[in-house]
């Protein structure tokens, strides 16, 4: 087998394929004396002055506590009851009623329904649920 001097250093090859120099010359790194820091420039009067964008400024308005009232024409009846319908509700209900479901239904009896209700409201994770559900006994 052909040394390629990749063990010597490590065995690691760069994305050349060439084994990176490690060596240490113990020589003094070059380095730039620190500097002052350079004067501030000096205004010069003859040049025209900086254009600033304006700063965005609030104008403070007083809160309107008045009612905004308008008339509205007394033939147009407005807020006039037009009629009534049942909600959602009343309309699933009535369902029920004429079907003779009892009101836990889909649930097979009220004991299951206080169950599922006790599941979903104790705070119980969805994986500790989970894992109740998956039990023998229920």
């Amino acid at each position: 087998m052909a040394e390629t001097g990749a063990d010597d250093v490590g065995g690691e090859l760069d994305g050349y394929g060439e084994v990176p120099s490690y060596t240490d010359s113990d020589e003094d790194m070059a380095v730039d004396p620190p500097r002052p820091p350079s004067p501030a420039p000096v205004p010069d009067d003859s040049s025209p002055p900086s254009q600033k964008r304006p700063r965005p400024t609030v104008e403070e308005i007083e809160d309107e506590d008045a009612r905004w009232v308008q008339d509205f024409p007394a033939e147009m009846e407005a807020g006039k009851r037009r009629g009534t319908c049942d909600t959602f509700f009343e309309r699933l209900r009535a369902q029920q009623m004429d079907a003779n479901t009892p009101p836990w239904h889909p649930f097979q009896s009220e004991g299951e329904w206080d169950l599922a209700q006790w599941l979903m409201t104790s705070g119980l994770s969805q994986k500790k649920t989970d894992e109740y559900l998956k039990l023998n006994v229920v």
